[in-house]
């Protein structure tokens, strides 16, 4: 994974991974994130603390979910995208707007799960004389 600032991490995860709760959740934490909040976060290297804005007023802790279950967009988009495990990370320093950054957790799993749900997308929408090799 790569870190990203902010903004570009948020674009990233609309445009390149299926929206759904666990996206939103993501979404959640990073866009709430404040310039000055993330130079104080607890890490034990298995859950990370960071301190997020809840509206307006408030700063909250928020625990951040890792690993986290995302689908990227990986193979055709006419199959379900698999999931995958990831680790999500946050940093910031002092002075330095906050990144974040997702680290890939499953191995590679997500290629198996890839080719099942093409096969299976093929099986129904290919005429039965075609033999599928999968």
């Amino acid at each position: 994974g790569v870190s990203h600032q902010v903004e570009n991490f948020i674009i990233g995860l609309q445009t390149s991974f299926v929206q759904d709760e666990a996206t939103a959740a993501v979404l959640k934490i990073v866009g709430n994130l404040s310039h000055e909040a993330v130079t104080n976060f607890s890490d034990d290297g298995v859950t990370q603390k960071v301190v997020a804005k809840v509206g307006i007023t408030r700063v909250t802790d928020v625990q951040v979910p890792s690993p986290v279950e995302l689908r990227p967009y990986r193979t055709f988009l006419e199959v379900e995208q698999p999931k995958s495990k990831f680790i999500l990370r946050i940093q910031g320093k002092e002075g330095v707007p906050p990144t974040c950054a997702l680290f890939e957790a499953d191995g590679g799993q997500w290629e198996l799960e890839a080719i099942k749900n093409i096969a299976e997308w093929l099986r129904g929408n290919v005429p039965e004389e075609v033999t599928i090799l999968a």
